[in-house]
């Protein structure tokens, strides 16, 4: 199931990532992605202890889906999926964390979404 999330983001981020003009993703699928990511163990990132007071971090209606919420959650400690989410998109903006998405003929495949994470080196080289 998936539930709408109040969550304490910084906003410029959230809104970057919202009107991204090669947006193939709504900025809830990027967030759910980076954060599937993140508790599969394909995204590594340095959480911080915690923001501080930052003025544009504010509340930001995301749905999730249930279990990767719940395992993000177990991974990070109740109540730091924001600073986690913070910190996911921060380096998705900055090039840290880059989103590969591929499709295929759902004639010669089953229907299974893929994720591919590239870090930027690898991307930067052509090898990605």
């Amino acid at each position: 199931m998936r539930r709408k999330r109040n969550l304490w983001l910084d906003r410029a981020r959230y809104r970057r990532v919202a009107d991204a003009d090669d947006a193939f993703l709504t900025a809830q699928q990027t967030v759910e992605l980076l954060l599937r990511g993140y508790v599969e163990g394909h995204v590594t990132v340095d959480l911080p202890e915690s923001r501080g007071q930052q003025p544009d971090r504010g509340r930001v209606v995301v749905p999730l889906p249930d279990d990767v919420f719940a395992r993000a959650e177990s991974a990070v400690g109740e109540r730091r999926i924001s600073l986690l989410l913070d910190t996911l998109i921060a380096a998705y903006l900055d090039g840290t964390v880059m989103l590969a998405l591929s499709a295929t003929d759902a004639r010669r495949a089953p229907k299974q979404p893929t994720l591919t994470l590239v870090p930027p080196g690898e991307a930067q080289n052509g090898e990605g």
